[in-house]
């Protein structure tokens, strides 16, 4: 109790009140401020965070881009514009510069192309006023102002937006924003393609001439694109590859066989000579080993007409599959079923027989 009169006496003789135990409005005004600017120093950062700053460029593009600027420089001092501005182009990618932007933005002019040059002075402008730069900036707003009335400009109308559409003017897209909007362009020729899923492009070139020309490019609406045909399986190519090897390693061993089953008749023949005439089968031994020479050689030769007619045969059928879209179904595929080709050899071995040659055997 003695504190708080002594409290009491010092705040009087202060000319002070003690203040209630509930807040008072000044107070809650304060709070409240004191809260706004927490709410500030905790929001602000996020809203007013400034943008970061673009990636420095490396010194070796940064001598690149001095070195493509110097040389535009000498080329526009003999007025070949057309050859400085590339140059310039890209030493303003490697290393972007208020200087360059500005040289570049003359090189364009001087060759007509007046959008081109227009919008790098703009550019170029806002870049110096945020360098402080207000020489740069009196100059660059005052190119674009006296390049303004002449500037050309086209308006691309869409009569019919299909979903998906896509509008370009030589290789630039052409916004949804820019449809039916008169926008500058650089004098010349244009090409302007639309494009949609499932329709057919459109494309028309205009020109566009220089002086303030206006030209209007309507796009009707896309006509339907035909159905793409599906594209043929990767089964067949695979089965008429199959079918064409498979073919070669018929043809193969049919010449194999022939040539083993001439050698078998010839080395029959050369046997009989050592042969009774009565009795072709008591031969000298000299006609012995020629009768078993004529039997290894057409034995070779049948494994080869057998191997080869297979395979001459499977082979014809995966290319006539391969080229017909494969086996036909129903009635038809039982009758593929139903068809059968075999080719057999035919090798004479005795006297009784002296046939020689191919038995070509099928089904249909």
């Amino acid at each position: 109790m003695a504190n708080k009169m002594l409290v009491g006496q010092l705040l009087s003789k202060k000319g002070l009140e003690r203040p209630s135990v509930g807040c008072s409005t000044n107070l809650r005004s304060l709070l409240g401020v004191l809260l706004a600017m927490v709410l500030l120093a905790i929001v602000g950062p996020l809203r007013a965070q400034p943008q970061p700053e673009a990636k420095k460029a490396s010194a070796a593009d940064r001598a690149a881009a001095q070195a493509l600027f110097d040389e535009a420089r000498q080329l526009m001092k003999g007025s070949k514009y057309k050859a400085a501005c590339p140059k310039l182009q890209e030493s303003m990618r490697l290393d972007p510069a208020i200087g360059t932007q500005l040289n570049l933005a003359n090189c364009f002019e001087q060759i007509g192309k007046t959008a081109s040059a227009w919008i790098n002075f703009i550019e170029a402008a806002a870049a110096a006023k945020k360098a402080d730069q207000p020489k740069r900036v009196k100059v660059a707003k005052k190119r674009a102002a006296a390049l303004k009335p002449r500037l050309s400009r086209m308006k691309i109308i869409v009569a019919i937006k299909p979903e998906g559409l896509e509008v370009r003017r030589g290789e630039d897209l052409v916004g949804e924003a820019l449809y039916n909007v008169w926008a500058p362009v650089d004098p010349g020729r244009h090409e302007i393609v639309a494009s949609a899923p499932g329709k057919k492009p459109f494309t028309t070139r205009v020109k566009v001439e220089e002086n303030a020309h206006e030209v209007e490019v309507t796009i009707e609406e896309l006509e339907d694109a035909p159905l793409d045909k599906p594209p043929p399986e990767t089964g067949d190519s695979t089965l008429l590859g199959f079918g064409i090897g498979t073919g070669v390693v018929g043809l193969a061993g049919i010449a194999v066989g022939s040539a083993f089953g001439f050698i078998a008749m010839s080395k029959r023949d050369e046997s009989l000579k050592q042969c009774l005439i009565d009795d072709p089968n008591l031969c000298k031994a000299g006609g012995v080993a020629l009768r078993d020479e004529a039997l290894t050689a057409g034995t070779i030769s049948t494994i080869g007409f057998a191997v080869g007619g297979a395979g001459l045969v499977a082979g014809v059928i995966m290319l006539v599959s391969a080229t017909t879209g494969g086996p036909a179904d129903g009635a038809d595929a039982a009758a593929e079923q139903s068809t059968q080709l075999q080719v057999l050899p035919l090798i004479g071995a005795g006297s009784e027989s002296s046939a020689n040659g191919l038995l070509l055997r099928g089904t249909w």
